[in-house]
């Protein structure tokens, strides 16, 4: 029997009605009525007619929940409005019909809602929370209120995945491979560990595909491919799959990563960002950004040696990465590093890298680069440049006239790069690049990809020094900040405390001091006459930008991290190294397990060294340690005899 809803509410439509029959006598104040009160709401209660449901043994249409009361006037009704799964704060309506205060539904129809309520068509067994809602009706159409039950636990296994689900090899077909569904098929999907795949592709036109399990690409079958359960050229960039159905379509040509869904039997579609880059030990593992030359076709001047290279999606790790695929020269979404082929030398090569059929190729070998021009009297002399692998570029000095010049491969016009912006050089026949004024300068060369590469001409040195208290003001010991570019932005590291100026040679003579510099980081500022001061007495990072008269020190302590120690490749956990005053170096004797591993600073991966022991330098390559034991490591991180940072790494 119906309970009897309190009396407040009939009593409010009854002043309401009277209200409307009062006369209204200010015309010039038009009448205006206050807002509403919110509608009301009611409690229901509802049981499950069945605590679990099992799609495979359910019949197609069986008694769901059985309404038991409300709180609601006598006389009026409840039209029942929605049956709900919650899922994350959102609701989904399973369809239901009703029968006095029974609901129904039809399992199919109760399938399709949850897989809509959790995006996912997986076949584990869940555990619903379910709702009714529902009108309170007066005279059969008067909504007075609004009702809504207690929340229901049902569990419910749903429809099973097709033996599809099961497999673990995908393919895509469909207009880009010409439909390709044969053993010969290039396009599979990669594997990423978690039960999807994924492909990335650059689509010509707009066109459609389906995909194709390894069964299904085998036997050329083509009624166990996988199309979408909407129909024929859907264009949704998610949806469900369905075995031998309509296509899917993507509207427009583009680079698209088309994933598959195994666990979740779902599909989707993510238009990329048409770019990609090169990232290897080459190059310090920088990100370089190839250039476009057709749909899905790019390239660039790299150097690149057998320590590894990738060709990312995006200019982070996070994003998927072309690594190396089955055989040589080709190239998977996924792969580990890339190796150059057997026989093939370490150097500068053009890259060709065709993601159409997952290929890259070496194009010109450049063993050669030299500028040439006016600047040196004729297009007929040649100015060496020799590669410098911590700077990662070409590099050279010479005495110049003001003219003009350009840069060439191999003293050869087959390649030669120039351009109107010395910051964005092209090797397409570009135009002569010119310099205004003779004298002595330093010239390096990137090569980069067209549009990226670069040339500059610098009058800074490669290095100055820091002179100060901490070491008696000898130039001829002070720490040594390198500019690995010549372009005036120099870095390295010391102690410092008290005062401090540069100078650009290991001797007393030309200087920057603190009327060359206008910004400072903390613990930075004025010292005596023209010195600089450190009021923070510590070993630092120092970066002594010249040209943007700005002066920082990051204070630092060095420590080691990699498999090689227990901290394996987590910076936070690194093993701390002791600093030597006195000596002006960092070391540690500690037990290490055959592994690689790095220098690093303060627990995290900002500033760390890596490289060769003999030659460290910033974000370098990893160490190795080839016999595990115990080992004494010193660090000579200052530069202070030598302009090298280097490490001695003795086993005890």
């Amino acid at each position: 029997m119906k309970k009897i809803f309190n009396l407040t509410l009939m009593l409010i439509a009854m002043i309401a009605f009277s209200a409307c029959t009062e006369d209204f006598k200010d015309w010039a104040n038009p009448q205006s009525n206050a807002q509403g009160d919110p509608i009301n709401k009611v409690a229901g209660v509802v049981k499950a007619l069945q605590s679990e449901i099992n799609y495979a043994t359910a019949s197609d249409k069986f008694d769901f929940i059985e309404f038991v009361a409300a709180d609601v006037p006598e006389g009026a009704t409840i039209k029942f409005t929605n049956v709900v799964i919650n899922v994350e704060e959102t609701e989904t309506n399973i369809p239901f019909e009703t029968l006095d205060n029974t609901l129904i539904v039809t399992k199919e129809d109760l399938n399709t809602a949850v897989r809509d309520a959790y995006h996912s068509m997986s076949d584990n067994m869940k555990e619903l929370k379910i709702k009714v809602l529902g009108d309170v009706l007066t005279g059969g159409t008067a909504l007075i209120a609004e009702m809504e039950s207690n929340e229901l636990t049902v569990k419910y296994t749903p429809k099973a995945l097709p033996a599809e689900a099961q497999e673990t090899e995908f393919y895509y077909v469909g207009g880009y491979n010409g439909w390709d569904l044969s053993p010969n098929n290039q396009q599979k999907l990669e594997d990423n560990g978690d039960g999807t795949y994924s492909i990335i592709l650059e689509v010509p036109n707009a066109e459609y595909f389906k995909f194709a399990p390894k069964s299904a690409v085998m036997a050329s079958d083509w009624d166990h491919v996988m199309g979408n359960s909407k129909s024929d050229g859907c264009t949704d960039n998610f949806g469900y799959f369905a075995i031998n159905a309509g296509a899917m379509q993507v509207e427009e040509a583009g680079s698209y990563k088309f994933t598959v869904d195994r666990i979740n039997w779902t599909y989707s579609v993510t238009p990329c960002v048409d770019l990609l880059w090169f990232a290897g030990d080459g190059n310090g593992w920088t990100f370089s950004q190839l250039a476009k030359q057709s749909a899905g076709v790019y390239s660039g001047f790299y150097y690149i040696n057998n320590s590894g290279f990738k060709f990312p999606t995006e200019n982070n790790w996070d994003a998927p990465q072309y690594g190396a695929g089955a055989a040589d020269y080709q190239i998977a979404l996924g792969g580990g590093n890339i190796s150059l082929p057997a026989g093939v030398e370490e150097g500068m090569y053009e890259i060709i890298v065709d993601k159409n059929t997952n290929t890259y190729s070496l194009g010109t070998h450049i063993t050669a680069v030299s500028l040439i021009g006016t600047v040196k009297g004729s297009w007929d002399t040649d100015v060496d440049l020799t590669w410098d692998n911590t700077a990662k570029a070409w590099m050279g000095k010479a005495e110049l006239d003001a003219g003009e010049f350009k840069i060439r491969a191999n003293h050869d016009w087959a390649l030669s790069w120039g351009g109107d912006d010395p910051s964005a050089l092209t090797s397409k026949n570009g135009a002569n690049l010119t310099l205004d004024k003779a004298g002595e300068y330093t010239i390096v060369f990137t090569p980069n990809a067209d549009g990226f590469g670069v040339v500059k001409l610098m009058q800074f040195v490669e290095y100055i020094y820091m002179p100060g208290n901490p070491q008696g003001w000898s130039p001829a010991t002070a720490p040594a900040l390198w500019s690995p570019g010549f372009d005036g932005v120099y870095n390295g590291f010391g102690y410092m405390d008290g005062d401090f100026k540069f100078t650009q040679v290991r001797e007393w003579g030309a200087e920057y001091n603190y009327t060359h510099f206008t910004t400072y980081s903390d613990g930075l500022g004025a010292g005596e006459g023209t010195n600089i001061n450190q009021s923070n007495p510590g070993y630092y990072f120092i970066t002594a930008d010249v040209p943007n008269a700005a002066l920082t020190a990051v204070p630092v302590t060095f420590g080691l991290v990699g498999p090689a120690t227990p901290a394996e490749w987590d910076a936070s956990k690194y093993v701390v190294m002791d600093y030597d005053k006195k000596n002006d170096v960092w070391s540690i004797t500690t037990a290490l397990n055959v592994g690689e591993f790095k220098f690093t600073t303060n627990g995290s991966w900002d500033i760390n060294l890596g490289g060769s022991a003999d030659d460290l330098s910033l974000n370098g390559s990893n160490l190795n340690i080839t016999e595990a034991g115990t080992y004494e490591i010193v660090l000579h991180a200052s530069r202070t005899t030598t302009n090298k940072i280097y490490a001695t790494i003795t086993k005890k």
